[in-house]
């Protein structure tokens, strides 16, 4: 049950996120005194144009007859349960009239949602999901169905904003027809666009209901068209978007069914059925149940009680979708429906994943296709051995590293807060004071404040240095230099570095600091992992590891609310990678499962459909002045993702989607030229050409995971600590012992 005070926050949690949106860890409610009110069934997926379309077969005067076990009987009155389309749309709109009456009662103390999560009953065989009540705003597995954000909207203090339609992918109607577009949002003002056009500016008024007059009236294009809205909220701007398909071509009844693999994770397909007519025209209203079926090496997942996840499921919006894993080398699966002819889809494991091992799988094999990729270990410790040792002597040396020792004449910050300056920017020479700075893409500037970067860089070399060499030597004099520099730099009020970055890469005349500059902390990934090593060791004390996860508890919570993070988080190049990547790195050692889950998300669903060319290329890196170099970069990053959050279950280096986009195909692209870089396609990089490779992460990293021998022969060739200061920012990653499992 949901519950709702007459004042403070929802009592639903935080927005479960999409790519154009601030996500936010889901925050417990608040039991408190409350009124219910009632519920409605929706099966998620399922929209309408006209979803009170029913009403008018109730009879004038005489309404609707919901009482009992009215939902069972067949003829008589016209009832929602019987004769609704069981659509979100109309679900919204009835809790949309209910919340806008519940907030203008001023005798309401509060209101309870009954229920917040679909659940499983025996009095409903007939449902959508047979014997699944869904009447939650959830489905049973928590992936929110639009209503959960209407109520967001209404009951939530933390600014938000959803456009309606996220699960509504193809909409209908006439050309040049009217359509209503709602978007749910607590700000004041709301502005939508449609392909790139204002359609206006909306005034958010609880008594005007629907979504409380944030609703346009607009005209979609055929074919493909995109909606945004924005809105700003403490000092900050919201934005949300989609896409939507526009269509006019009218349909008959459904004739056939069509089976289509959508999806591949691992060793798990996902398959969509749609209902077609019989001219191939796809049918948007079709609710026909339909059975899966599954013969061979695999077996469904079903039996959750979801849309996604039941063998039996009614069509919405004539589509279905289920998931198989693949247990050997071929299965096929069938998708049957009431008079139409069944459909079979033969699967496969795509190019790229790995099925688990069979008798016949040969050794030595091929590391792409269908045969298992042969695991191969290299010994990092051996290697390494000395350059660490060295490494930690010195660092046992290094007196205290902190922020404080180095004042920012142009910070507007205090002596504990991160300052620099953003690297492309140069004084104006046409001015006097050389203000506002301008730009000068990829030239650094030399005479930019770097002080509190070269900080955070000297303390991740020395920590990782200690943390390598105590797993190495289980010396207990490494773990005790290790905790007093951290403590200095984290801790002690008078030197610790505070956790934010407000003022980081600040423009001189511009800007005090940009969410751009969160990437200047990407360096302290390495600091975690050496603290997990170092923690065994008793010279390591307690209190100080519980310090520095608070420290990093709160520099992740800022990192997810703050203005300057919320804009990091939807950078569409590198500095979004690098962004979740600390992210990732972060919850891993806090133990934040709700982050980790959103990482595994905006790797999946965001950076490889946003940012991988089919080819496995990163195009926006490709059009930077430092193509390779931040080739190069992305790459790292995007393989220490999958390092740091691949699973048993869910490995990410295994992942790919249906086009075969996926870590292995970047690794393809790039690796030739890591091992020629005169055979690079594109201009050379405008600074530190020469500097490039070094020992990338990527190559041992995926060497390792996907069974390529040539990653690591290579790896090992290249030089592992770079002097080109360029080259030693672009690299995170110093003591890769700290990495491999």
């Amino acid at each position: 049950m949901s519950i709702r005070p007459a004042s403070g926050p929802a009592g639903i949690p935080a927005a479960i996120p999409n790519t154009a949106r601030p996500w936010r860890r889901p925050s417990p409610p608040r039991p408190v005194s409350s009124t219910p009110s009632g519920g409605g069934d929706s099966h998620a997926g399922r929209h309408a144009e006209d979803p009170e379309r029913f009403i008018t077969r109730v009879a004038t005067g005489e309404g609707t007859a919901e009482v009992g076990k009215a939902y069972k009987s067949s003829g008589g009155k016209a009832r929602a349960s019987k004769d609704g389309d069981w659509s979100e749309s109309y679900i919204i709109n009835l809790f949309d009239w209910h919340l806008k009456e519940q907030e203008l009662l001023p005798n309401l103390t509060g209101a309870a949602q009954w229920i917040f999560k679909d659940f499983s009953t025996p009095l409903r065989p007939e449902n959508p999901i047979p014997r699944v009540n869904q009447k939650g705003l959830v489905e049973r597995d928590g992936t929110p169905k639009e209503s959960y954000y209407l109520f967001q909207s209404y009951w939530a203090e933390k600014p938000m904003l959803r456009i309606y339609g996220h699960t509504w992918p193809v909409r209908w109607g006439k050309p040049g027809e009217e359509k209503l577009v709602k978007v749910f949002s607590n700000c004041g003002e709301v502005e939508l666009f449609v392909n790139g056009a204002s359609a206006g500016v909306r005034r958010r008024n609880v008594a005007d209901y629907p979504a409380a007059g944030l609703r346009w009236l607009v005209r979609f294009n055929e074919g493909e068209n995109t909606l945004r809205a924005q809105a700003r909220a403490g000092g900050g701007l919201l934005t949300d978007e989609i896409r939507v398909t526009y269509q006019t071509a009218a349909w008959g009844a459904p004739a056939r069914l069509e089976l289509k693999h959508v999806a591949q994770s691992h060793s798990v397909a996902t398959v969509e059925v749609r209902a077609l007519d019989a001219a191939g025209v796809p049918c948007l209203d079709a609710a026909k149940e339909v059975r899966f079926g599954l013969t061979g090496d695999g077996r469904l997942l079903d039996n959750l009680g979801t849309v996604r996840g039941s063998r039996v499921v009614q069509l919405a919006n004539g589509r279905a979708q289920i998931s198989a894993e693949m247990t050997g080398r071929k299965a096929v699966l069938s998708v049957a429906a009431k008079g139409l002819p069944t459909e079979f889809l033969e699967l496969t494991p795509a190019a790229g994943s790995n099925p688990p091992a069979t008798k016949d799988a040969l050794p030595g094999g091929p590391t792409t296709g269908a045969v298992p990729a042969a695991r191969l270990s290299l010994d990092v410790a051996a290697l390494d051995r000395d350059r660490i040792l060295s490494a930690a002597k010195a660092a046992l040396a290094l007196p205290p590293i902190t922020i404080t020792h180095f004042r920012a004449k142009l910070s507007e910050g205090g002596p504990n807060d991160f300052y620099s300056n953003g690297d492309y920017w140069w004084p104006d020479p046409s001015k006097p004071d050389g203000l506002p700075y301008i730009q000068r893409d990829g030239e650094s500037n030399p005479d930019n404040f770097s002080e509190h970067r070269r900080c955070v860089m000297q303390l991740r070399d020395a920590v990782a240095a200690l943390g390598a060499a105590y797993r190495l030597e289980r010396d207990d004099r490494y773990a005790a230099k290790a905790a007093e520099l951290l403590r200095v730099f984290f801790l002690d009020p008078a030197t610790r570095m505070n956790p934010h970055l407000n003022f980081a890469q600040a423009i001189p005349g511009r800007t005090p600091g940009r969410g751009i500059g969160i990437i200047d902390t990407l360096h302290l990934i390495e600091v975690p992992p050496a603290i997990t090593v170092l923690a065994a060791s008793p010279a390591f004390p307690a209190a100080t590891l519980h310090g520095l996860k608070q420290w990093f508890r709160e520099y992740t919570d800022w990192m997810l609310t703050s203005k300057n993070g919320q804009e990091e988080a939807r950078a569409k190049n590198n500095h979004a990678v690098a962004y979740w990547l600390q992210v990732a790195v972060f919850a891993s050692f806090t133990g934040d499962a709700a982050c980790l889950a959103e990482c595994r998300r905006q790797f999946k669903e965001v950076f490889l459909p946003n940012q991988m060319a089919p080819d496995g290329s990163f195009p926006l890196e490709l059009k930077r002045t430092k193509p390779y170099g931040y080739s190069i970069f992305q790459l790292d990053n995007l393989a220490t993702l999958c390092q740091v959050l691949s699973t048993p279950q869910e490995n990410l280096w295994e992942f790919s989607l249906p086009d075969g986009r996926s870590i292995r195909r970047a690794m393809q692209f790039l690796h030739p030229y890591l091992a020629d870089k005169s055979k690079w396609p594109h201009p050379p990089d405008i600074q530190s050409w020469e500097g490039w490779p070094a020992r990338q992460p990527c190559l041992l990293f995926a060497g390792l995971a996907l069974g390529e021998r040539d990653y690591l022969e290579l790896w090992k060739r290249l030089p592992p600590d770079p002097t080109d200061p360029e080259i030693r920012r672009n690299i995170a990653i110093t003591q890769p012992l700290l990495w491999v499992r």
